[in-house]
């Protein structure tokens, strides 16, 4: 089955956080994406590099891979529909080209972000949005 997932995810693959391992299974399946997540993982890295989390080598050999990863599709055809979201859930609209493309395909989503995970709960994403923690290789939500 075909997952999107978020940046949140996505940083995990490349430090090491809370649920890293659980993350990393995720790269054994088809994942896409809004071509955006490259932009927020490089920035995430580089905090973590600010930080001493991570050195600049391990940084720079992740936006490759991620590339290589996650079937990437352009943000622009979501950007209205996730602005509407946005301003329906009061949440970025950055998180919410995430959720659209999620809907849209009809794909569940996988967010390690416990902010929007809560936001989604008594929506219409409540059973397509699946916390990272709680992941199984075998949802088929």
């Amino acid at each position: 089955m075909i997952s999107v997932i978020d940046s949140s995810v996505a940083v995990k693959w490349y430090a090491v956080e809370p649920d890293s391992f659980i993350a990393r299974r995720l790269l054994a399946r088809s994942i896409v994406a809004p071509d955006l997540i490259r932009t927020e993982v490089a920035n995430s890295l580089r905090k973590k590099i600010r930080a001493g989390e991570m050195r600049v080598e391990q940084a720079l050999q992740a936006l490759p891979h991620l590339a290589r990863s996650v079937r990437l599709l352009p943000t622009e055809p979501f950007a209205e529909m996730a602005l509407e979201l946005a301003l329906e859930l009061g949440h970025p609209v950055y998180d919410c080209v995430f959720l659209e493309i999620a809907r849209t395909l009809d794909f569940p989503f996988v967010t390690a972000d416990m902010k929007l995970w809560k936001r989604t709960r008594n929506t219409s994403f409540g059973d397509r949005v699946i916390l990272l923690r709680d992941w199984e290789p075998d949802d088929e939500r």
